[in-house]
């Protein structure tokens, strides 16, 4: 098997690819790019990999850069990188200008870029997304909610279980706290009421934030009980009837199964961008029609501005 020659930048978030990069076969794990914090020292000294503090002197070998690091920054690193002949799996998420420019820099040097869409690998959220495609009936209404950290991922979600979006039809309204959005897909025909509340600093715990989505159909409903827990499938009770469970599909809820579920998560999200650059597999959800219409749409609701 063929290994990439890796960096990774940023050792805070990016810290929890460093498992995977140090051990898996398939990578190389050869250099970090950081601010040249003790943190990073410690890492480069433990796994005995060159650490730099300047992009201008970092090798030219590197086949798959890792990028977690703020937005701006992120954008420009990865188009120095491209430069350089590297491909990119960008761990936050970019604005829609960001990804275009990043996009087509990409695409004139021949190289792969992929954003991280993790959450959608872990248990519950991939068992909802399977439940969506597989349901042969078409949704009445959806209410989707998420927080500002997971305002990316909910939307890459839905976006999987609906198809491309109507831009023609996005509503906003908003205040202080709370965006509220009313989407309409096009394979779906369906107004989507999404509300993305603001909920104070992000102190980088993602265990404790949510995706939460209710698809109603006329005689059922499908919910994402937040990004670990349980998927629900319910029908329409009879009348005079309290039956209505279809299916429970749970995250068996502890400490240790959250990080499992999340680390499968990240592995899928490497093993993606590795099957890209060696065998050239095209990943649906990193296709340019996603990303398009996913970063759009995040660019509208964080910035409030309808088009």
């Amino acid at each position: 098997m063929k290994k990439i020659k890796t960096l990774l930048c940023g050792t805070n978030y990016g810290s929890v690819y460093l498992r995977y990069l140090a051990g898996l076969e398939e990578f190389s794990f050869n250099y970090i790019l950081s601010r040249g914090s003790s943190r990073s020292l410690d890492i480069s000294n433990r796994l005995s990999i060159k650490s730099y503090t300047n992009i201008e002197n970092v090798e030219k070998d590197i086949e798959l850069s890792v990028i977690a690091v703020d937005e701006i920054n992120a954008l420009t690193i990865a188009k120095t990188l491209i430069n350089n002949g590297s491909s990119i799996l960008i761990e936050h998420p970019v604005s829609h200008k960001g990804f275009l420019s990043l996009y087509r820099h990409a695409q004139e040097a021949n190289a792969i870029l992929h954003i991280n869409s993790h959450f959608r690998y872990t248990k519950a959220v991939s068992n909802f997304i399977s439940n969506i495609k597989n349901e042969k009936s078409t949704p009445v209404f959806v209410n989707a909610s998420c927080s500002s950290r997971t305002l990316f991922s909910t939307i890459d979600i839905l976006r999987s279980c609906f198809g491309k979006v109507n831009f023609e039809e996005v509503k906003i309204e908003s205040d202080d706290k709370v965006t509220h959005a009313m989407l309409k897909f096009n394979n779906s025909n369906v107004i989507i009421n999404f509300l993305h509340s603001e909920l104070g600093d992000d102190n980088g715990q993602d265990v404790y934030i949510g995706h939460s989505i209710n698809v109603h159909y006329e005689k059922s409903q499908s919910s994402l009980h937040d990004t670990w827990g349980c998927v629900v499938r319910s029908k329409t009770p009879k009348l005079n009837s309290l039956e209505s469970l279809i299916s429970i599909q749970d995250s068996a809820i502890d400490y240790n199964e959250i990080l499992k579920s999340r680390d499968h998560a990240i592995l899928k999200s490497l093993k993606n961008i590795y099957s890209s650059i060696i065998y050239k597999e095209d990943i649906k959800e990193q296709s340019f029609e996603h990303l398009h219409d996913t970063t759009k749409l995040y660019s509208i609701i964080r910035d409030k501005n309808a088009p």
